[in-house]
């Protein structure tokens, strides 16, 4: 994010050639949005910064979806902690229609560990009974990776 105002990246969104232009721009676009992803996420211990994340994790852009997911497999297993844990919100992202959402999605679960096993195993034998691709390997993984204790 700091980079975004870096004289090398002000050159590039004025450069005469449009596609450069066009190239720069989403390359600030996205730097921004992973430092909004990222600031929600640093607030989640907090009520508000916890509906913000949650927001985003339901919004109807892949690329925030997908860096909700991002931002929730930074923090590893206190991301599924509590009550108001987000594990469920990742693992009912594994039926996104987007093919990133939904890998960045298994690698927020993988990262939670064990913690995100039973809401894994909700949306497993749910609805979705039979949709999440690599669902079942995912759970395994989960469980394993923290014994059968949960």
């Amino acid at each position: 994010p700091q980079a975004v105002g870096a004289p090398e990246v002000r050159e590039l969104l004025a450069h005469r050639d449009p596609r450069v232009r066009a190239l720069a721009a989403a390359i600030v676009g996205e730097a921004k949005l992973e430092a909004s992803v990222a600031a929600a996420a640093e607030e989640a211990d907090e009520a508000p910064g916890r509906a913000r994340a949650r927001g985003m994790l339901q919004s109807a852009d892949p690329r925030i979806r997908r860096g909700a997911c991002e931002a929730l497999a930074r923090q590893g297993p206190s991301a599924a902690q509590g009550a108001d844990g987000f594990a469920a919100d990742a693992a009912a992202l594994l039926l996104d229609p987007v093919p990133e959402v939904r890998e960045a999605a298994a690698q927020a679960l993988r990262m939670m560990g064990v913690a995100a096993a039973p809401a894994l195993a909700k949306i497993l034998v749910g609805a979705a009974f039979g949709e999440v691709e690599g669902g079942d390997h995912l759970l395994l993984e989960l469980v394993g990776a923290g014994g059968l204790a949960a």
